[in-house]
């Protein structure tokens, strides 16, 4: 699967959206509404607001530090 990932040739916010989707292991949807004041980078940390989570609750997804990824 990974190999046919990196292989899509589409738009470039699907292809995004793939490639991240492993590492978060979310709900497509929950990927798709993201924004970017759920992510704390320092933290290392996405905080979903219970607003958008089934059970009504936050919840936190720890994110993975890669080595050579500098944002």
């Amino acid at each position: 699967m990974l190999r046919a990932i990196d292989g899509y040739t589409g738009q470039p916010e699907t292809a995004a959206a793939l490639k991240l989707a492993p590492l978060v292991i979310v709900r497509p949807g929950e990927l798709r509404a993201a924004q970017w004041h759920e992510f704390d980078l320092d933290g290392a940390t996405w905080r979903l607001p219970a607003g958008r989570m089934k059970m009504r609750q936050d919840h936190m997804v720890p994110l993975a530090r890669l080595p050579g990824l500098h944002l």
